[in-house]
């Protein structure tokens, strides 16, 4: 039987086998986190190859309109098994990719920066005390020019890492560790940040309950502001399986809830104090959902996938906030949906659009899915996929979304190596 700590152990990817799917359609994980050694020496493609591709679509004002393949974004020293594109983050004309099984699973972090329409690596993040294992880069977030990269099992404990743009350079500026940290706790698997507030879960935390802690900046120090708790938490609710930030707000996920049927919980700041706020869930919700593997929040709207509901063929739900109130506005499904496709597994929001990833779609090639707000109803806008993909690339691994742009991961494209991919939304010609 496949249980919630596998499932959310392959949220992202599989890194600690040769392959990248067993037959049960789950990596082989462990607690400890083991990572074999690396066995292929194969390098994959490097640089920037930007591309044109239609994607169908209709306008969100009810004009045509195209979801265009921008560029694909690899490593200029990306190699087999470094899994670029797990985790991805935007902000404006910047993006952040994760790869945290480079140099025997270190990690590193890649800054990626557009200049008119090209996208060019700026800078390569690793962590100061960084060290084979502690998948530095599994986790990633980015607001202007502040980056948060999570790496669960540095130190034994966990720990996240920010960095900061100063000019053309990124210098890391503080390593975040709980205050109550202890071995196992996975602190860094998931990260959010939104201006000078910084939110980074464990989720193995007590009995794999769960918790999330939120970090404050003042000047260059960064501190612990809260831990996070869900009011009615108890072990294995695996609190923190996904997280996410806006302004005041934190939303995060615990999966494991219910017997995997699962819940989100919305946390609001009044000055300094977080108070729990609503906790979500699906009137039609059934163990093994998963709802809450992903999470995303913009301002009022929070976007939460339930990737292994009606069979695996995915789902994930758009709740508004209306004063301290929390209404579900709607449940999005692929236009195509399969079961085994995991829709939801991934999710993003920016305003009126969210993007869903569905990377078990056609064989693992994989698919991500753009959905539009008119009004309070929500529709299919488009259905993106990459020119190059192929079987087992697992496109749609990872999603971000900022404004009109898109960014997909592929973390096991080329021998996983893995790629990224940007997208742009523009008005037909």
């Amino acid at each position: 039987m496949i249980t919630i700590r596998e499932i959310l152990l392959s949220i992202l990817l599989a890194g600690s086998v040769s392959a990248p799917v067993q037959a049960a359609g789950f990596p082989a994980f462990g607690r400890t986190g083991g990572r074999e050694a690396l066995t292929s020496e194969q390098t994959a493609p490097v640089g920037l190859i930007l591309a044109q591709r239609d994607a169908q679509a209709y306008g969100a004002a009810g004009w045509p309109a195209r979801w265009q393949q921008r560029a694909e974004l690899t490593a200029s020293d990306g190699v087999a098994d470094d899994h670029l594109g797990g985790p991805v983050a935007l902000s404006g004309a910047a993006a952040l990719v994760g790869a945290w099984g480079t140099h025997h699973g270190a990690g590193a972090a890649y800054v990626f920066v557009r200049h008119g329409s090209d996208w060019a690596e700026y800078a390569r993040l690793t962590a100061g005390d960084g060290k084979p294992g502690d998948w530095f880069g599994v986790s990633v977030a980015l607001s202007e020019n502040i980056a948060l990269v999570g790496a669960p099992l540095a130190g034994h404990t966990g720990a996240a890492y920010i960095f900061v743009r100063r000019g053309s350079r990124w210098t890391q500026q503080a390593r975040l560790i709980a205050g109550d940290g202890k071995p196992g706790n996975w602190f860094g698997r998931t990260v959010a940040l939104s201006g000078n507030t910084a939110l980074v879960s464990a989720w193995y935390k007590n009995n794999d309950t769960g918790a999330a802690y939120v970090f404050v900046r003042h000047g260059s120090r960064w501190t612990q502001q809260a831990k996070l708790t869900a009011d009615d938490g108890i072990a294995e609710d695996y609190f923190g399986s996904a997280v996410a930030l806006s302004g005041g707000t934190a939303l995060v996920g615990a999966a494991g809830k219910n017997g995997n049927t699962g819940a989100a919980y919305v946390f609001v700041r009044n000055e300094r104090a977080w108070t729990q706020q609503a906790r979500l869930t699906i009137g039609e919700g059934k163990p093994g959902d998963t709802f809450g593997t992903s999470i995303a929040l913009s301002g009022r709207t929070a976007l939460v996938g339930a990737g292994f509901a009606n069979r695996n063929t995915g789902a994930a739900y758009v709740f508004v906030r209306d004063g301290s109130h929390w209404t579900r506005q709607g449940r999005l499904t692929a236009s195509d949906g399969a079961s085994g496709d995991w829709f939801g597994r991934t999710v993003a929001l920016s305003g009126n659009t969210g993007l869903v990833g569905a990377w078990y779609k056609n064989n693992h090639a994989g698919a991500a899915y753009v959905f539009v707000r008119h009004g309070s109803r929500w529709t299919q806008q488009a259905k993106l996929t990459v020119d190059d993909g192929v079987a087992q690339d697992y496109f749609g691994t990872a999603v971000a979304l900022s404004g009109g742009t898109g960014l997909v991961g592929a973390g096991f494209k080329n021998n996983a190596a893995g790629a990224a991919y940007v997208f742009s939304n523009l008005p037909a010609a």
